[in-house]
């Protein structure tokens, strides 16, 4: 044996080659783990844990049982694992030899039935009757319980143990979930959990049953699960523990009062979403915010129907967290169906929303987009210098833009290119119609940002392109990607603004630096030596650097001594680069 496989971190490294899926827990090498684990000695005990640890199923443990004792049969047209004969406690002891590695497993019928594996439910009861050592799975850390029917859901319980710290629960197929009432009392140790189990429009009874079940969890750190009602709310703000929250808030009712920033001291992630425009409950639960340092805050409001409170929410988020820690915040708005109110984010709002210095994702959608001027912009820049995602939406199907044009110009782009120098990826619509006079000399003046890639303009209405972009990469020296709205289903002016910006998009602009190779003067050419990154356009090599000859025109070359020229040129060939009249210009 190889010397090197005597540390056990290098043995730890070739296997973890092999891992399954996270998601699926599918592995396509699980034929070469199970090699290793039957041929080396080295090798056998991790190969195997790295075998077993992620399981979809139940299924392969059964088929290390002995082959008379179980077979297939169809019941009720579906194929069904069914015993030949009475199991004996020695029939159990191939599958519990490998059972103690499972630490990942998902149970489920989340395949059709003609493609699945045979349903399980028999084995589930064969299990209830006791098997040896009482659990199947004594070390299992993570359960996820895909089965949609009630008969299966009774199971649960049987593969819950003192290790298991994680449970992820799917929504039934039928409003009544016995799976709540399966779990009983082994809920108390569990770190993390997504409760789909009850769907939204079940009963009170089954709502009733998830809030007790809730209210049940002492050591949660992560939950993840529909409508909850305030004293569940108030429970989960109690616990010390509770890192990461995603819910639905009920509608906001009258309860026993709850005394401002009392709650969820240590909250690092909320995604908090209402229905019916309903931002005085979302406003209530920021209230009750103990400054907390949170990471990250998502909402989505449904059924808006004004936006005047979102101010009120800006402002107690403002006062119920910590500055310094907030990185990532998220405001999805919808606009109620069949309403046709005008919902537009002034930019008044965002004033309480600078404070939040560390920002690095900011993400506002709102039906009809938001009125900002190059001012605003301004702010918003000074204040997230940091920011590497600044994406500011409306509604696709918007028709805002096209009355009130947008009041941010192109200057808002320099702004945020000269304070955001982290920035990669924006979305804002402006007037690209009139460009400032006094861009192209400031942006002359300093290094170009070089982070942004992802340019998305949205309805901005644009008149010269060629000028554009050029401004455009000027201040942008990496940007490659350009996305607008309007292409289809719009009137005539807006596609014609959409096309524009995809003529931008289309001019494949890159630095060029020349060198003079000879000049022929009586033919009237310079021949020059072209260095450029060949990583444009479908061209890729591995090279970094590479070289191109071309042959200019000499009445293209205003006054050139030599210098480093620029070169902007939409038309470009693998071993040649075509320039265009008025294409170059002196740095």
């Amino acid at each position: 044996m190889h010397p090197a496989l005597e540390i056990s971190e290098i043995v730890d490294l070739v296997v973890a080659d092999f891992q399954p899926d996270t998601e699926t827990f599918r592995s396509p090498d699980s034929k070469v783990l199970a090699i290793l684990a039957r041929t080396c000695t080295t090798f056998h005990d991790i190969a195997l844990d790295t075998l077993w640890r992620h399981q979809t199923t139940i299924l392969n443990l059964v088929r290390c049982m002995p082959q008379d004792l179980w077979e297939t049969v169809e019941l009720n047209r579906i194929p069904t694992m069914c015993l030949r004969r009475a199991p004996t406690a020695s029939d159990w002891g191939r599958a519990l030899k490998y059972a103690y590695r499972v630490k990942y497993l998902l149970c489920g019928d989340i395949q059709p039935y003609t493609l699945r594996e045979p349903d399980l439910i028999r084995v589930y009861e064969i299990l209830r009757q006791g098997i040896p050592g009482g659990l199947l799975l004594p070390k299992l850390q993570h359960l996820s319980w895909y089965h949609r029917h009630s008969p299966h859901c009774s199971f649960i319980d049987l593969f819950l143990g003192t290790w298991t710290t994680s449970l992820c629960v799917w929504t039934q197929a039928n409003v009544p979930c016995p799976v709540l009432a399966a779990l009983g009392q082994r809920s108390a140790m569990l770190v993390s959990v997504v409760l789909f189990g009850v769907p939204e429009q079940s009963s009170d009874l089954e709502q009733t049953q998830k809030n007790v079940f809730i209210r049940t969890l002492t050591q949660v750190e992560a939950l993840n699960t529909r409508p909850i009602d305030s004293q569940t709310l108030e429970h989960l703000g109690r616990l010390t523990t509770l890192r990461t929250l995603r819910t639905i808030l009920s509608p906001t009712k009258p309860s026993h009062a709850i005394s401002e920033g009392s709650l969820f001291p240590e909250l690092r992630e909320a995604e908090i979403e209402v229905y019916n425009g309903d931002f005085l409950a979302l406003v209530a639960f920021v209230r009750t915010w103990n400054n907390p340092p949170m990471k990250s805050a998502e909402f989505m409001v449904g059924g808006c129907e004004e936006l005047q409170q979102v101010r009120d929410l800006y402002d107690v988020l403002a006062t119920h967290c910590l500055h310094d820690k907030l990185r990532t915040l998220k405001m999805l708005v919808y606009r109620g169906d069949g309403m046709n109110i005008l919902l537009t984010h002034s930019a008044y709002s965002f004033r309480p929303l600078f404070c939040f210095t560390q920002l690095r994702d900011l993400e506002i959608l709102v039906p009809d987009g938001h009125d900002l001027d190059d001012e605003t912009i301004s702010a918003m820049a000074r204040a997230w210098p940091r920011i590497k995602r600044l994406v500011l939406r409306c509604s696709l199907r918007s028709t805002y833009y096209n009355l009130h044009p947008p009041r941010c110009t192109l200057l808002s782009l320099d702004l945020l290119a000269q304070h955001c120098l982290r920035l990669e990826q924006l979305a804002m619509t402006l007037n690209a119609s009139e460009p400032p006079q006094q861009l192209t000399a400031n942006s002359a003046r300093r290094v170009a940002q070089d982070r942004l890639t992802q340019l998305q303009v949205g309805f901005s209405p644009i008149s010269d392109t060629s000028t554009v972009a050029a401004f455009i990469k000027s201040i942008f020296s990496n940007l490659t990607k350009i996305e607008k709205s309007g292409l289809r289903g719009s009137d005539t002016v807006v596609r014609e603004h959409a096309q524009r910006w995809s003529d931008v998009e289309e001019l494949k602009w890159f630095r060029l630096c020349i060198g003079v190779l000879n000049s022929q003067v009586d033919l009237g050419q310079v021949d020059l030596r072209i260095e450029h990154p060949l990583c444009y356009s479908t061209i890729e090599t591995k090279d970094d650097i590479g070289t191109e000859d071309l042959n200019v025109p000499l009445k293209e070359l205003p006054e050139w001594d030599g210098r480093e020229l620029e070169i902007y040129t939409s038309k470009v060939k693998y071993n040649k680069v075509t320039c265009t009249p008025g294409s170059i210009s002196a740095l």
